[in-house]
């Protein structure tokens, strides 16, 4: 079967609506973003389907087509990535290699990933339709692109994930925009975390050093207090990004993953002009 991908850009409190303007499209003025376009490409060409809500589908229909000069690479790929976008009402989608699922949503997006392929399912922005993605337990990997910004309020990604669990940490990497990725795979909510691989198991992953941790968002299972308490963890990122555990625990209590009464256990569409 293949996966589903939930993408989402987010901030630093676990919001991924756009109302307070944190999310240019283009990129702050001046900032090299390089880094970030590169690694958003690569997980573009893993992927063959895009997955969207109506409202996120014509926002993106609305800005990317008419970005003649766009040097990202996200034109290209949205124009010629089959494109999937539910909805009961839309008609002509007007978008070449777009396909209209006007069934039950969570139907729809079951037969999708039963369909053969190897390449990846990509759900982005869409607030209703992934929040009923989260909680059909359906979601194979979430890829959290955190920007340095506190909106205060607005849709959290995990404000109804009741039944989500448990969550792996499978990457952390950090760009020179002050952006973070968190790539999370789902445990399950009674399920414990197994210990990460090293990182030398998994060609092409960025893994944590310390494997046997098992980090996710019940509570950092066997994780030493030391740990809680503020000393660093190091992921095998390239430069001198620093992930500390303390961080880690307080962006799961932010996204809403951890139960409110575990809470003191932690305590101490990256392609999307809008994610309606």
């Amino acid at each position: 079967m293949r996966e589903l991908v939930v993408t989402e850009n987010i901030t630093v409190d676990g919001v991924i609506d756009m109302a307070k303007g944190w999310f240019d499209p283009a990129g702050p003025p001046g900032v090299d973003t390089s880094d970030l376009q590169q690694v958003l490409r690569e997980q573009g060409a893993a992927s063959d389907a895009l997955l969207l809500g109506r409202q996120t589908f014509e926002d993106f229909r609305g800005y990317w087509p008419l970005q003649t000069d766009d040097t990202t690479g996200i034109t290209d790929y949205l124009n010629q990535v089959a494109k999937y976008v539910v909805s009961s009402t839309l008609q002509d989608p007007e978008w070449e290699n777009t396909t209209v699922l006007r069934g039950d949503p969570i139907e729809e997006v079951r037969a999708l990933k039963a369909m053969p392929g190897d390449l990846d399912i990509t759900a982005t922005g869409s607030m209703q339709l992934v929040t009923a993605l989260v909680a059909s337990g359906l979601v194979d990997e979430y890829r959290l692109f955190v920007y340095p910004f506190v909106a205060g309020e607005g849709q959290r990604l995990f404000a109804d994930a009741t039944e989500l669990g448990a969550l792996r940490l499978v990457e952390a990497q950090s760009y020179r925009s002050g952006v973070v990725q968190l790539r999370y795979r789902p445990c399950g909510r009674t399920t414990p975390c197994e210990p990460l691989p090293s990182r030398d198991s998994v060609p092409g992953r960025t893994l944590p050093d310390q494997g046997n941790l098992g980090l996710c968002s019940l509570g950092l299972p066997r994780a030493p207090a030391s740990l809680i308490g503020g000393s660093r963890w190091r992921p095998a990122v390239a430069g001198p990004a620093v992930v500390t555990v303390r961080a880690a625990a307080v962006q799961l209590l932010a996204l809403g993953a951890v139960p409110g009464g575990q809470r003191s256990a932690v305590a101490g569409s990256t392609l999307s002009p809008s994610t309606g």
